[in-house]
């Protein structure tokens, strides 16, 4: 395995062969060893680069990073779900005299289920009906 020294990868796979890609005399050289590199040499770098690939996944990588988030940052807890708010509590605060009310919502989750793909969180037609209607009140400042 020949890798350019400007790889991400490159300090991952130290048995892999490295190189300037720019450098052309560097280059031929890179390839003409590894031409000349026994079979064992070539078997032993290759299974090396074989096993760290194996068990360094990108799973691995997302859960020592989020590991390492949690650890430069203790004091943060994680972010919880919005909790569900009962339609009764809602109605009685809604219902009480007021002049101002600040609505917050969240948008996935709350208004829309989650999604993976951003383009399908839309809210239907109905609950568009109904923020339209919070926000045309004088008395709501809804975000």
């Amino acid at each position: 395995l020949i890798l350019s020294s400007f790889a991400g990868s490159a300090q991952s796979l130290a048995l892999a062969m490295h190189v300037n890609p720019w450098d052309t005399q560097a280059m031929t050289k890179c390839i003409r060893d590894c031409l000349r590199m026994s079979s064992e040499e070539k078997q032993m770098r290759d299974e090396a680069a074989h096993r760290y690939v194996s068990t360094h996944t990108a799973r691995l990588w997302g859960l020592n990073f989020l590991e390492d988030l949690g650890a430069a940052h203790p004091s943060r807890a994680p972010a919880a779900p919005t909790p569900p708010v009962s339609l009764e509590a809602v109605s009685t605060a809604f219902s009480a005299p007021s002049r101002r009310r600040l609505i917050l919502l969240r948008y996935e989750g709350t208004i829309v289920p989650y999604q993976t793909i951003a383009q399908l969180a839309s809210p239907p037609v109905k609950v568009l009906a109904l923020l339209r209607m919070l926000a045309e009140n004088p008395h709501n400042l809804v975000f």
